[in-house]
């Protein structure tokens, strides 16, 4: 029975009708802060796992059965079985219906996607509820491999002290490793969490306390525990196009409409999204360098976001991939411009560090507290306690600053050896974008592109001046281990509902200043030829 506010809770009781459910109680409360759907879930999951009413092979109701009974909407329904088909407690069978599981058995993940494919584009079978609705959950892709040509979230990896972390994680194993395996805080390790606020108050002018702190796996995981945190089934919410297709996916996975807002060389347009979807309850954006086309949220539409989100209650996600490596005038977070407590701030170190540490953070207004705290205990959304103790001890060793400052000293040589490469290429700064504010990537629009959208640069950022440290007729390898790179990322598969872009995102943090020229070398013909010409790089 679904309940408002704090009323008492009257319960409904299920006949084992059909040998469909066993009897017990279910209870939902309209207004708690805690999503419905995640109420059902949480529920239902307990009875399977510790109390055992619910032993495998029981069926549970159709998604319109239960939804009727507890007077919520069959999606909310939807989401909570979906929720219990990706942790392994039920399966769905065609005509069946969805049955409770035996041992829990997660879903294996997908290859690494192909050089052109659209990142999380596949899906996986899901639970089939009730009515042979089948909830499907997108594929969760893997990061570029290295061996890809100017792959996207791999960090300056040759300048990583490996024998650092090495030595941190053997002492931290050798300290404490008993209770390190046992796992830690569900939040987070408190010393990372400590650590992590002091790291950005450092780099990034955020001004936080450990306890809003929340340690992830990493971005993803990271709008994962936020949208379970405050969305419901059905909440609209705003998200970039062009913009990572990753996070939209996931969005529509929980049950939220990911609104289509355009993103021009100003960043993602406010009034656009305003008249789109005005009562969004969730906002999903890049306020300093924008994925894929490098944007930065001008002034004027921060403080219009920001009026918006106190006015009606809405929250932005500002996700930030490569911000220690932004130059000295890239735009503050919005988080330092909220006074409202309107800003969830979302970063890892993936991108910082290397791709595999699987760990990031999420710092929460503090309303958002309480919240995300309970439902992090039904999650497994936080990064290995092994890894957050050595995490924890290398962003406080006095190397660590240093590593930092090499590592963007070296993006910022790389970026000026791309851009003066492009240039004996003939391109222009109508054809490339994002690079002006420094991080780890850039676009580059195929030749007369540009032209056909204009807003899509500022104008007020002109093209560096050519560098002379790096010769123009240094080579480098354009294969990995004697194979054929694979091409870098097209700008098409970040659309939304917009025409698609033709171009091609480049990430150039791992590449050393001698490698550019002969990577894009081998990447010419693919930007001569266009769309034309899907394969690999020749070697």
């Amino acid at each position: 029975m679904r309940t408002k506010g704090q009323e008492p809770a009257s319960n409904r009781v299920f006949p084992n009708s059909g040998g469909l459910l066993p009897e017990r109680d279910l209870v939902v409360r309209e207004g708690d802060e805690e999503p419905l759907y995640h109420q059902i879930y949480t529920q239902l999951r307990h009875l399977i796992v510790r109390s055992g009413r619910l032993p495998p092979g029981t069926r549970l109701p159709s998604s319109r059965v239960l939804a009727g009974a507890l007077g919520v909407s069959r999606n909310t329904v939807l989401l909570a079985y979906q929720r219990l088909q990706e942790d392994g407690h039920v399966q769905g069978r065609a005509g069946g219906g969805t049955l409770v599981s035996g041992p829990p058995a997660r879903a294996t993940p997908a290859g690494l996607t192909p050089g052109g494919a659209t990142p999380g584009a596949g899906t996986v079978g899901g639970a089939t509820a009730g009515g042979g609705a089948v909830i499907r959950r997108p594929v969760r892709s893997q990061r570029r491999s290295p061996a890809a040509a100017f792959p996207l979230d791999v960090p300056p990896l040759d300048l990583f002290p490996v024998q650092l972390w090495t030595t941190l994680t053997s002492r931290r194993l050798r300290l404490s490793g008993e209770r390190l395996l046992l796992g830690t805080d569900r939040l987070g390790l408190p010393a990372l969490r400590v650590a992590i606020a002091a790291f950005l108050g450092v780099t990034r002018g955020i001004a936080c306390a450990p306890e809003q702190v929340v340690v992830t796996r990493g971005i993803e995981a990271g709008l994962e525990l936020v949208a379970r945190s405050v969305l419901d089934a059905g909440d609209p919410v705003w998200c970039e196009d062009p913009g990572d297709p990753r996070l939209r996916e996931l969005l529509s996975w929980h049950g939220a409409k990911p609104c289509a807002v355009p993103v021009d060389g100003a960043g993602l347009d406010i009034a656009a999204g305003v008249r789109q979807a005005p009562h969004a309850r969730l906002a999903v954006l890049s306020a300093a360098h924008q994925l894929p086309l490098g944007a930065e949220l001008s002034a004027a539409r921060r403080a219009a976001l920001l009026r918006h989100a106190d006015r009606q209650g809405m929250w932005i996600v500002d996700v930030e991939r490569d911000g220690p490596f932004l130059g000295p005038r890239a735009a503050r977070p919005l988080w330092s411009e909220d006074t409202g407590g309107r800003v969830i701030q979302l970063g890892g170190f993936n991108s910082l560090l290397f791709p595999q540490i699987q760990c990031g953070f999420c710092v929460l207004p503090p309303e958002l507290l309480d919240r995300v705290d309970r439902v992090a205990g039904g999650t497994d959304s936080g990064a290995s306690a092994i890894t957050q103790a050595a995490l924890a001890d290398f962003l406080d060793h006095h190397r660590f600053a240093a590593f930092l400052h090499r590592g963007a000293q070296a993006c910022a040589g790389r970026r000026l050896a791309l851009l003066d490469t492009l240039r004996q290429l003939g391109l222009d700064e109508h054809d490339v974008m994002g690079h002006q504010q420094g991080g780890s990537f850039l676009s580059v629009l195929l030749p007369g592109a540009g032209a056909a959208h204009p807003g899509l640069r500022d104008p007020s950022r002109p093209w560096p001046p050519r560098p002379t440290r790096v010769p123009p007729t240094a080579g480098g390898p354009a294969t990995a281990a004697g194979h054929p790179l694979a091409a870098p990322a097209r700008l098409g598969r970040y659309a939304f509902r917009r025409p698609e872009l033709d171009g091609f995102v480049l990430g150039y943090a791992s590449l050393r200043e001698e490698q550019v020229p002969g990577a894009v070398r081998a990447w010419a013909p693919l930007l001569a030829a266009g769309s034309r010409v899907p394969g690999r790089l020749a070697g």
